[in-house]
């Protein structure tokens, strides 16, 4: 079935028809044997893909896949089927492993959030994406399960899910989001797709905008607000990714732009307020810290907060005082005046 689907995407007209001919036939003498049989061979095709063994098939072929197993599933009453479309931890980090720990161009600066510490990241030997496997448009695995996620996640929510599944979901998808875009931005960024035709170009632009229309869905959700941790939340994922932010790695400063967009967006959302109590210990330390990365990602999202609370008004005070020599608690210190923060204009 697979290699139907494969020779049916081909650029060879012929040889497509027919193959598209005999899969249809396939797939009727499936229908026959009833919804059941057919959900489990698109479930059969899809651990194979997800993983990115075998010979690829196209994204649209995965989502034709998957809008028929979806239909006979909710006709067998068979959820289960569900679940396994989607990516597990394990797909999406074997995916974007390559990618996240390729060490970003310098000019990634001019867009990126945190755009100073890309001159941080260790400069390594960049490594080269080459030589991962890629279907026949010359789209990388990590391209096609953002695709894929993004088209079925317009048929079912993340609620019909395993929660270890949502919590993959709330993690790699916003990072994978990150790749394309940064792609967009400056071709040479990564190599996720190989041909920068307009037609690519189109096509990834209108999947990010319908990924950031998502992810931005799940932080208007008043259920993002629970950060219990009974229920994975796009926002509690993103809290507890904090303390993993270490070192100048290319991983680590990829996870701290993540980071700084959506605690950013949640903030202007929600308020920044309504976490300053969970990163206060952090915020302390930043001073003393090793980890820039981290540092400069919370600096980004409390910024608005820093200028007018007290922990935030303190803490500048003191970089000031590092940076000066000037003991602003010294009362005696006539060159001590209390710094005044503004708001942004």
């Amino acid at each position: 079935m697979t290699r139907l689907l494969l020779i049916s995407d081909s650029s060879t007209e012929e040889s497509a028809e027919r193959a598209a001919r005999l899969t249809s036939l396939i797939r009727n003498m499936f229908a026959k044997q009833g919804e059941i049989s057919r959900s489990a061979s698109a479930v059969e095709i899809f651990s194979r893909q997800l993983d990115g063994e075998g010979e690829a098939l196209s994204v649209s072929s995965l989502v034709d896949i998957a809008r028929e197993a979806l239909q006979d599933a909710e006709k067998s009453h068979t959820p289960i089927v569900i679940p396994a479309l989607f990516p597990t931890a394990a797909s999406w980090q074997k995916a974007l492993t390559p990618f996240l720990q390729l060490q970003p161009p310098l000019s990634i600066s001019l867009v990126a959030p945190l755009q100073g510490c890309v001159f941080l990241v260790d400069r390594e030997r960049r490594r080269s994406s080459g030589g991962l496997p890629r279907d026949l448009e010359g789209f990388s695995v990590a391209l096609r399960l953002m695709i894929l996620v993004t088209r079925l996640l317009e048929e079912v929510s993340p609620e019909q899910l395993t929660d270890d599944q949502v919590e993959a979901l709330y993690l790699y998808y916003p990072q994978a989001v990150q790749l394309t875009n940064d792609k967009l931005n400056i071709d040479s960024a990564n190599a996720l797709w190989i041909d920068s035709t307009e037609e690519v170009v189109q096509e990834m632009s209108d999947t990010v905008a319908r990924a950031q229309k998502l992810i931005r869905s799940w932080l208007l959700d008043e259920r993002s607000n629970d950060t219990s941790g009974t229920k994975p939340t796009l926002v509690s994922c993103w809290l507890s990714q904090l303390s993993n932010i270490q070192g100048t790695s290319a991983q680590s400063f990829n996870l701290a732009r993540t980071f700084t967009t959506v605690m950013t967006e949640a903030s202007d959302l929600k308020g920044a307020s309504r976490y300053i109590a969970t990163w206060e210990s952090s915020l302390r330390a930043i001073r003393t810290s090793p980890d820039v990365m981290k540092s400069a990602a919370l600096l980004a999202v409390c910024r608005e907060t820093m200028a007018i609370t007290p922990l935030g008004k303190r803490l500048c005070n003191e970089f000031v005082a590092d940076a000066t020599e000037i003991d602003f608690n010294d009362p005696n210190n006539s060159k001590s005046p209390e710094l005044h923060t503004g708001s942004k204009h």
